[in-house]
């Protein structure tokens, strides 16, 4: 896992486009940078983990990604 992403780093995901109808985890994090890039703070969490999705939104430290954008 990515601990901090920005659009510098490169990295291979795979999308499954038979299951994730969302673009996968590279569009995602695209779209993520977009948001970064205004000045507001960007976390991507397993959905799969209900209390991550919680932390998160509270400002609670847990297992993700922060999605930054660095110009």
């Amino acid at each position: 896992m990515i601990e901090i992403w920005s659009p510098d780093i490169k990295f291979e995901g795979e999308h499954k486009s038979d299951i994730d109808v969302t673009g996968g985890i590279g569009l995602k994090a695209a779209r993520g940078a977009k948001v970064a890039q205004n000045g507001i703070e960007v976390m991507m969490v397993s959905g799969q983990h209900p209390q991550r999705v919680a932390d998160a939104c509270i400002g609670v430290a847990t297992r993700g990604t922060k999605v930054v954008y660095n110009s």
